[in-house]
Formats: C-alpha cells, structure tokens, sequence
C-alpha cells in the first residue's frame, strides 16, 4: 500500500473561492470518500492538527478525503463578519462534498465533524441520497449551547478600554480572538438536531467527550429515525481542544472511528475510484477595489515546507518589497485569529508579495527526518529566505549558522529560489 501526496486545491464558485487539502486514497482505494467539516473560531486552530491526521489516517485505509475552510474562514474567500456566515458555512459542505466526488469518483460520502463542524455537517447533508455515514466527535445537539460557552469565554478576562478613536461594533461578540454577529449568533441558535426530520446518514457514530457524562438523547432520536447508531466515548478530547502548541491529536479515537467507518464499508475496493483530478493550485481574490493572486504550494523538491503566496493579480504591477509571514507559536499559516490572511490580502493590494509559511512540522508542513512535530522552536525555523524576482524588489538573506534545509522553491509567477 502507497500513499499517493495530498494537494492543495481551490475550489467552488469564482466569485467566492473556497481552500482545501485533498488526500488521495492510497492503492486500496475505496469507493467511500470522507469530508471534514471544522468547528468554529478559536476550536478549528486547536484542532487543525487533528484534522490533518484524521485525513491522512483515511487517505491510507483508502478513503479519500478533503478537508477544507469554509468561506469567511482559513484560507478561503470572504470575512468573519460577512453576511449570512451559516448559509455559507451550509453551502461550503455541500459543494466541498460534491468536489471531493468529483475530483476523486468516489460514489458515497461520510461526513465528519467535531462540536459545531459536526452540528453544521448533519444540517448541510439533510435531504442528500449520497451520504453513506456520518462520524461526529462531541456534537453540539443544540448550538446555542455552543454560544453560552464562547459569550462566558468572552467574559472571563480583563481587558483594556479600547482607544477612544477606535469605533467597535457594540453588537459584536469577541471570544479568542473571533468575533460574532448578532445575526450569526441567531442562524447558530436555531440549529437543533433534535428538530430533525431525517437523520444525516444511515450510519452514524457518536463518540462522546470522555470529561462529561454522555448525553443520548440525540442517538435516540437517530434510531426513531431510521439510522444504524453507535455511541462511543472520544478518548483524549480535552487535549486535543487545548491552544495549538498544547493541542495532542487523539489517534486512539481516530483509528476507532476509521475502524467503525472500515466495517461499514461493503467494497474493499472502489470501482468507480479514480485518480484524484488536477483541480487549481491558485486563485484570485478580492481586496477593498482590487484583485489578488494567491497560489499555495510546497516550497521544497521534498514537498516539506508549505507556504501560500499573495501577489498582486496584475501581472504588469511590480512587486515593490516582500513580507514573510512566520508561524506564532504552532498556529498554523493563517495566524492569530486569521491576522495574516487579512495582512496578505491586504499588502498584496497595494504591491507588495507576501509569503505565509508553514514551517517544518507545523500547520501543513511537513516533518524532517530528527524533527518533533508541532514544536514552535525548532532549529530548522532558521532558514535561508528567497527573493522576489519582480522589478524593484531587493534581495533578502538570512545567515543562520545552524544547517540549513534546502533552499525552497515557490512556484509563483514572479518568485524564485535564491
């Protein structure tokens, strides 16, 4: 058995693009794919990791999977505060859903989720004759449950008057760096699952957080529905919920459910299977009255170092200077509360290339031989940095005097290696 290199894809309609990580099977490729739908605001930092895992764990038993950024989030087009956020959110499963089946020919779907990505997931998929199962780590039956938490997060510390010239949206709702809207708060309020007609799959496991006493209403209420359920407890919830350099990926849980998923799955192999497509490495995005270009990519022959570059989408506006963006702690390369997206976008706007960059071990980057992964001060955080090639842009170097990993490769138009 093989694994076959996970790729970064954009994907969805142009004018709203959304971001992705497609894992190809590997040669005992099946004919059930998996769609990872992340919960919301601080939590998806806290578990990036553990998605990844969870979808290479699949890619190698042989169910394809993407995970992806809903709009307004990650590295997907749009804003937190944008309007109707749970109506995007819903229509970012279900075309994620209908790429991962076109990209890859598989026939049937299993949707996982953690808390509100899996709240969201059983919403988006109700009324779909495609979706074969569903794995649901600590679901939020009632969302608003969800929101007592993050408005008693948002009250717990102390924090300083803002400056008296800065103009804050008193409706707005900050917890963890993610702020709310009222109207957001409201569509998350009214998902109830409970309240469903039908359940999300014919097969469905739960798997409960091991800190609480589990609830079963919500498996009782899948049974009268007509699904096959079974309830399990999440081994290693509490630290995988923890801030990203703390956060621990719960492998036990994870080869649980793919186990639970493996036994479900009546084709050992997947005719209808195919290689995943070529999809789009790169897209373009709008910022205020301009556009820009963002192309993801690995940055080595290796295919370690993962960054993703923002540049202006004229290919005649010179590049004037270049920002590199270096993970905070083991964030991954979205930054604090999604900062460096918005600081690419922005700077690339008005001229100038931007690279955020995942390094050795963190986010989605990979591990060097020797490394521990998900450690926020690696030696091989020292790096020789590239220049941009575009006119009046000046060459930058870093000497470190630790060896060094070899020197990376972007594939944007205007960037070489140096």
């Amino acid at each position: 058995m093989s694994a076959r290199p996970v790729r970064p894809l954009y994907f969805g309609p142009a004018e709203r693009t959304l971001f992705g990580w497609l894992h190809p099977a590997a040669d005992n490729a099946r004919n059930i794919g998996i769609v990872l739908c992340s919960p919301s605001g601080y939590e998806a930092i806290c578990t990036h990791r553990s998605y990844r895992r969870f979808a290479e764990a699949a890619a190698a038993r042989g169910f394809p999977a993407l995970r992806f950024d809903y709009d307004g989030t990650g590295d997907s087009a749009g804003r937190g505060l944008d309007a109707d956020r749970v109506g995007h959110w819903l229509s970012s499963i279900t075309t994620a859903i209908d790429t991962l089946k076109a990209q890859t020919g598989v026939e049937r779907v299993c949707v996982f989720g953690i808390r509100v990505g899996a709240s969201l997931a059983a919403k988006a998929v109700q009324g779909r004759t495609d979706i074969h199962s569903m794995i649901a780590f600590a679901p939020l039956v009632k969302v608003n449950s969800y929101l007592r938490e993050i408005r008693a997060l948002a009250m717990s510390g102390d924090q300083e008057p803002p400056p008296p010239e800065l103009k804050i949206d008193p409706e707005l709702q900050e917890a963890a760096g993610f702020a709310t809207t009222p109207e957001t708060r409201k569509a998350l309020a009214a998902i109830d699952l409970m309240t469903f007609d039908a359940a999300p799959a014919a097969h469905v496991l739960v798997l409960e957080r091991d800190d609480l006493t589990p609830g079963d209403a919500w498996p009782k209420r899948l049974t009268t529905l007509g699904a096959a359920v079974e309830q399990r407890q999440l081994v290693g919830y509490v630290d995988m919920m923890r801030d990203a350099h703390a956060s621990k990926v719960p492998a036990q849980s994870i080869d649980n459910a793919l186990d639970w998923l493996t036994a479900r799955d009546g084709v050992a192999a997947g005719p209808a299977a195919r290689p995943a497509g070529t999809g789009d490495a790169g897209a373009a995005f709008t910022e205020g009255s301009s556009t820009v270009r963002e192309t993801a990519a690995f940055l080595d022959d290796e295919r370690i170092l993962f960054g993703i570059v923002s540049e202006p989408s004229n290919p005649g506006q010179p590049v004037r200077d270049v920002v590199v963006l270096l993970n905070s702690g083991t964030i991954h390369h979205v930054g604090p509360s999604r900062l460096y997206v918005a600081i690419a976008r922005r700077c690339a706007a008005r001229g100038i290339g931007v690279l955020r960059i995942d390094l050795s071990g963190v986010g989605d980057s990979g591990v060097r031989s020797g490394e521990v992964e998900n450690a926020p001060y690696a030696d091989s955080g020292v790096f020789r940095a590239r220049r941009c090639t575009s006119s009046g842009c000046a060459p930058a170097r870093i000497t470190a005097s630790r060896p060094r990993p070899p020197a990376a490769r972007c594939t944007a138009s205007s960037w070489s290696t140096r």
